[in-house]
């Protein structure tokens, strides 16, 4: 474990593996006590009371028949005018106690003689360090706060007012690590005992990934479970959709939605918590080591006694739930997190790859209309097996009529949870150490149906002699070129987004390939319809079920289609990816309250969207004649930024 002493100097402990002491004698039990107090009382000023049945002993490496040895040299103290009499080293110098100040330690400097008699002496030192929460780096901040700011202040103190204990000071710092390292062993020894236990049929091999995932945030330990929690609420969402999906081949898209809601709320997870015990392991304790004791036996044996139930929300224990998937996950991958996620919701049991069997669960009945399979697996990169679930993938549901062949709401459904596991798998492999926010923000970013929309309209290869006749004429072929709908709605929608898109193509491209932020205004004026991003989503599942399960096989098509290189970009440009309303409501936190009102009016040749920004109360900017809703609120955030930049100037 890192212990921060300061900005310049980061010191290591290691922990070997415990091993049993054979002759130890009540006698080497009561030294290793002293020498434990002895620790304790080095830094502080604060004298320790008589109890010495410590939970935990602290003893310096030598053999115990030796502790009585060390005990009488470096036990107790002696006036400062004896030491300076005996002419002791000052790297063998003690802690000086100034009893004019409370015993104050300080660190010795030097001598000062104040005539030739050498009677009257002064001890020029310094203060002890102040720093005690070692668990974290130092900053500016919490230097300010322990009054570290500067050179160490130097004081010269009478002799005759001080002792210096006989333990030198270079072995004395010990003491305060003490509670650091109690605080992590302790911390440790609860994610063990959860490893061994609840999630022993799991098999964690990395200790540090559970002791993450029990940690809540408001410990304000080096480490917490958020960025855990990201990735297990990714795999929860995958699987369970999955289980619905082949379970239930009946269901629509909307009973599947609910369902899956269901399966995941925090109320059923936190439910899991209480009847597996996960409530017993969560750590929430805030290490405060200024009021921090050294635990003793008694008083741990009266906290149990009289231990009552932690109030803790359901929030927290469904985000450990999660964050403990999450840590299966980055133990070893998504098998350990479905185990782990079947731990505790026993009834999500998917089956294994091995199991999926395309005759018994895929949803297509039949094939109503011929698809150019060698087109479509040019454009894809994939051969489909099964032609059923292809021609499903791509009906919309406008196709009614249609009775041998569902629309591709119900693969839709699948396909969402492929892409959002796919994505969090791109960044949870990524080289660069990203926050749960920063991935929160990049997730919702890169799954933005304008943007998969946008690449599902793009995305195409060269119209060879033999591929099918479009109603669109063009030399190329896209996916939306496949999709089968009815009526001519469909049709003039599919149109005259492609006819905005036209003018915005190298635009977006530009801002894709090189920008600096995500091109929010483009998405919103390209206005997508829904139903291309539903293309991409669906045929990503049909991937899925026709490949057996084959997550490798979707990832290959999600890369060829150029969403996770875009990804890749975004973290590694660092690419500003918060969308203007969310910036605009950052500028104004702890200073009231920002609301973005929108309204739709409607008109005769069309519907039109205006949208205002309410701070505290006070209308401060309004956008009408917008061709969307989001078209409206993007451009009053916008307004609403360059108001408050203006107003802080």
């Amino acid at each position: 474990m890192p212990l921060y002493w300061d900005s310049d100097h980061t010191l290591h402990v290691a922990l070997a593996p415990l091993q049993p002491i054979s002759g130890v004698t009540a006698e080497m039990i009561n030294h290793l006590r002293e020498i434990t107090a002895l620790y304790l009382q080095a830094p502080s000023s604060r004298q320790r009371g008589p109890e010495r049945d410590f939970v935990a002993l602290f003893a310096p490496d030598i053999p115990l028949g030796m502790l009585q040895g060390w005990l009488d040299r470096y036990g107790g103290n002696e006036q400062a005018v004896n030491v300076y009499r005996r002419n002791v080293s000052p790297l063998s110098m003690g802690i000086i106690r100034d009893h004019s100040k409370y015993s104050e330690p300080r660190l010795f400097k030097k001598w000062i003689t104040l005539d030739e008699t050498r009677t009257d002496i002064e001890i020029e030192c310094q203060a002890f360090p102040r720093r005690r929460n070692l668990l974290q780096p130092r900053s500016l901040a919490t230097a300010a706060e322990e009054g570290e700011v500067g050179s160490p202040k130097v004081h010269i103190i009478p002799a005759a007012a001080c002792t210096i204990d006989k333990l030198p000071a270079t072995k004395a710092i010990f003491g305060l690590f003490i509670s650091a390292i109690l605080d992590r062993v302790e911390a440790r020894y609860v994610a063990q005992k959860l490893n061994s236990t609840i999630l022993k049929s799991i098999s964690i091999t990395d200790l540090n990934h559970v002791l993450t995932a029990i940690t809540a945030p408001i410990a304000q330990a080096s480490t917490d479970y958020q960025k855990y929690e990201f990735f297990g609420d990714s795999v929860l969402k995958f699987t369970v959709s999955c289980q619905l999906f082949y379970q239930n081949p009946d269901w629509n898209e909307g009973r599947l939605s609910s369902s899956r809601d269901s399966f995941i709320e925090n109320n059923r997870l936190a439910q899991a918590a209480f009847c597996t015990g996960l409530d017993r392991f969560i750590l929430t304790h805030r290490f405060t080591p200024r009021r921090w004791n050294a635990p003793l036996i008694s008083q741990h044996s009266n906290a149990l006694a009289s231990a009552a139930k932690r109030p803790l929300s359901a929030k927290v224990l469904a985000d450990v739930v999660e964050a403990l998937i999450g840590a299966a996950y980055k133990d070893g991958g998504i098998p350990k997190a479905q185990a782990c996620l079947h731990r505790f919701l026993p009834e999500v049991d998917l089956l294994s790859h091995n199991d999926i069997s395309v005759r018994d669960f895929a949803c297509g009945k039949g094939e109503s209309k011929p698809v150019n399979h060698h087109c479509l697996a040019r454009l894809i990169g994939y051969n489909f097996n099964d032609s059923a679930i292809l021609s499903e993938a791509l009906v919309h549901p406008s196709c009614e009529h249609d009775i041998v062949t569902q629309s591709y709401q119900r693969i839709e459904f699948l396909g969402d949870a492929i892409l959002d596991m796919i994505v969090v798998s791109a960044m949870s492999a990524h080289p660069t150490q990203i926050s749960e926010g920063q991935m929160t923000l990049i997730k919702h970013a890169v799954v933005n149906s304008n943007l998969l929309a946008f690449l599902c309209m793009d995305f195409a290869v060269p119209k060879e002699a033999d591929d099918i006749n479009t109603a669109f004429h063009d030399d190329q072929i896209s996916l939306w070129h496949f999709l089968r709908f009815n009526g001519p709605t469909i049709k003039v929608s599919m149109e005259a987004c492609l006819g905005r898109l036209r003018p915005l193509r190298e635009a977006i491209w530009r801002a894709l390939q090189a920008a600096p932020d995500y091109p929010w205004e483009l998405f919103t004026r390209l206005h997508a319809d829904k139903f291309f991003s539903d293309i991409f989503e669906s045929v990503l599942g049909a991937i899925f079920i026709d490949s057996g399960g084959n997550l490798d096989i979707c990832q290959t098509f999600v890369e060829r289609i150029g969403l996770l290189p875009y990804l890749r970009r975004l973290i590694a440009d660092k690419v500003n990816v918060i969308h203007p309303r969310n910036l605009a409501q950052n500028m104004i936190k702890g200073a009231g309250s920002l609301v973005f009102k929108k309204k739709r009016i409607p008109a005769s040749n069309g519907a039109t969207y205006t949208c205002i920004s309410i701070l505290n109360g006070q209308e401060i900017a309004t956008v009408q004649g917008c061709a969307s809703g989001e078209e409206a609120e993007l451009k009053v955030a916008k307004a609403t930024i360059e108001y408050l930049q203006a107003q802080h100037d």
